[in-house]
């Protein structure tokens, strides 16, 4: 994959501050990419959940059936981690070659 921390590059050949800022943007713009895509993931406690029980009936069920376990938060977290590593880098590089086209 592309280095998350060079998306955003200075111009300049002796860019100096501007370097580390540009890192710095970088590093932001990469933390909330992954941040919006985890979010995304349909499993309470995600947002995605909440998306997907809007869009469907049976899914609202199960989430309502879902938030009754005291636990299901931290077991849709765990899960939402696992599967998050292999979707991460399949949605990432296509964002990273569209920047820098």
């Amino acid at each position: 994959g592309f280095p998350f921390d060079r998306l955003v590059l200075p111009v300049a050949e002796n860019a100096g501050a501007l370097e580390g800022l540009g890192r710095l943007c970088s590093i932001m713009l990469t933390l909330n990419l992954l941040l919006f895509l985890f979010n995304l993931l349909p499993l309470p406690p995600m947002d995605g959940a909440a998306i997907l029980a809007g869009l469907s009936r049976t899914a609202r069920n199960l989430r309502e059936r879902f938030n009754e376990i005291p636990m299901a938060g931290l077991l849709g977290l765990l899960i939402a981690i696992a599967l998050f590593r292999r979707i991460f880098w399949h949605v990432y590089d296509p964002v990273v070659q569209f920047l820098w086209r």
